[in-house]
């Protein structure tokens, strides 16, 4: 059975000069009802450390739509009221999600991104359709966001408006690129592609790993025939990583040669990744290399994995 508490008694205790009086009545006031969640807020502003911690566990746990309500407005706060608020929301989960939606017709564009990001991190419970108008926010780190949350929520049929971002500012078109790899949106891959044509070398190369990540034979198709293309040796070492996680075929071996040079010329880790893809390819010339490297090999730069 549990025991009763005098919410009234504890209430006045927050105010007792002895922090560990605070904490315990803090503590206490978790097991009580609706009347002791405005105490708990104000004790999230208390100067000791031990009695906001002790706040943030009871509101956790009472939960409940009436915690959520009252914890959001918190988001507007300094910056530990408002890390405080997000914190609780995350952990009381689908409960708070109802309570976001309106933030994100909020006119301050921080409000809008944390709703979007605590919707992300939530998950469960989670309208699609609340997010997706969201892409096209006028402000690029509400948008950012907004993609971020459909990666995580995992909806492949959300991909076109993903791509969309592909042309935004270059932030976004990171996060657009991170997402459609998260979903493995393989309908997304001839988007993906004019970016290697792109002028920014950093998205060059997010878009080749963005295709490692879909790992469908569309991409890897995609990733040989940049292979073929590029005159840039970086370029092409790196779509040869990727074509490798993705799985090369006997078919493929336009780029044994390639991998062959990697094994000689490259760290120990793109060694690896060389020898996995000539033993994919069934390379049998790559044999004696192989077994010079693994003779010459320093055990001190394998993680314990690679032993």
């Amino acid at each position: 059975m549990k025991r009763a508490i005098n919410i009234g008694k504890l209430v006045e205790t927050l105010r007792h000069e002895d922090s560990s009086v605070r904490r315990k009545a803090a503590q206490e006031l978790g097991g009580g009802d609706e009347r002791a969640i405005y105490p708990l807020i104000m004790a999230l502003r208390d100067e000791n450390p031990g009695v906001q911690d002790a706040a943030i566990r009871s509101l956790v746990a009472m939960g409940g739509e009436v915690v959520a309500y009252m914890v959001i407005p918190l988001l507007r706060e300094d910056s530990y009221l408002r890390n405080t608020a997000q914190l609780m929301l995350r952990e009381m989960g689908p409960v708070a999600v109802p309570m976001l939606y309106p933030l994100l017709i909020d006119k301050d564009d921080d409000i809008r991104k944390f709703a979007l990001d605590l919707l992300g991190d939530i998950q469960e419970g989670v309208d699609l359709e609340k997010i997706i108008p969201m892409t096209s926010d006028p402000n690029p780190n509400v948008r950012a966001s907004a993609i971020r949350c459909i990666g995580l929520l995992g909806h492949v049929d959300a991909a076109a408006h993903v791509e969309k971002a592909l042309e935004d500012e270059e932030w976004v078109a990171f996060t657009a690129l991170d997402t459609l790899g998260q979903i493995k949106s393989d309908n997304s891959v001839g988007a993906i592609v004019t970016l290697l044509n792109s002028e920014s070398e950093a998205i060059r190369t997010a878009a080749l790993e963005t295709l490692g990540s879909i790992g469908s034979p569309l991409a890897s198709d995609a990733l040989l025939k940049h292979i073929m293309g590029t005159g840039d040796e970086g370029e092409k070492s790196l779509a040869v990583k990727n074509l490798v996680r993705i799985g090369v075929t006997p078919s493929m071996n336009n780029v044994a040669g390639l991998l062959m040079n990697m094994m000689e010329q490259a760290s120990w880790e793109d060694k690896l990744i060389a020898i996995a893809g000539l033993a994919d390819l069934k390379e049998h010339s790559a044999v004696p290399l192989i077994i010079d490297i693994a003779g010459s090999l320093d055990e001190s730069v394998l993680d314990d994995d690679d032993k």
